[in-house]
């Protein structure tokens, strides 16, 4: 159980890194408990956690995106930062 709790915990600190991410885990985690029994029957079910999943993939490839693109912006910004200006 310690172990799930750590895995939990590692989990949660990395959604902390991506807000979008991980307001589509949880909307699919309600969708998943169905709490208010708003989905009838499995086809009802497949349809919209099929949905959802397929929010929470977007989220991740944008976040994804969103990461590479600051990173090769850093990396960009430190190699020019490093060039020296000649005049001859």
């Amino acid at each position: 159980m310690k172990e799930v709790r750590k895995q939990a915990e590692q989990i949660t600190q990395r959604l902390m890194a991506h807000p979008e991410l991980l307001e589509q885990v949880q909307l699919l985690l309600e969708e998943v408990d169905d709490k208010q029994d708003g989905i009838a029957n499995l086809d009802d079910a497949e349809d919209v956690i099929a949905e959802r999943g397929r929010e929470v993939l977007r989220s991740a490839l944008e976040s994804w995106a969103k990461s590479k693109a600051e990173r090769a912006s850093a990396i960009g910004n430190a190699r020019r930062g490093g060039k020296k200006n000649c005049a001859g």
